[in-house]
């Protein structure tokens, strides 16, 4: 039982990275399309926007896997809320952008 709870303590803290991860990287990506408005810096946040939404669609799919399987852990459900904030956010950002 003690390898198990320390597996979902790991997965907890790579769901946690990598949805701060993408938070700040899509946000400079998203600032320096501001501030440089160039085809280059779109393409690269295009790419950002798809690889970010695999990696975390990857993750959530884990996360979720592990709260149906022990359903107790709290820190599940709120790696499972950081990754799902992200959507909003790039929603706006694409919004902003667009127009």
């Amino acid at each position: 039982m003690r390898n198990r709870i320390s597996s979902f303590h790991t997965y907890s803290k790579i769901a946690l990275w990598v949805a701060i991860f993408t938070l700040i990287l899509g946000g400079l990506i998203f600032l320096s399309s501001i501030l440089f408005p160039i085809d280059l810096v779109y393409g690269i946040g295009a790419t950002f926007i798809v690889l970010a939404f695999l990696a975390n669609v990857i993750i959530l799919l884990v996360m979720v896997t592990r709260l149906l399987i022990t359903p107790t852990f709290k820190e599940n459900l709120f790696s499972i809320y950081c990754l799902l904030i992200n959507i909003p956010i790039v929603v706006g950002y694409i919004y902003i952008l667009s127009s």
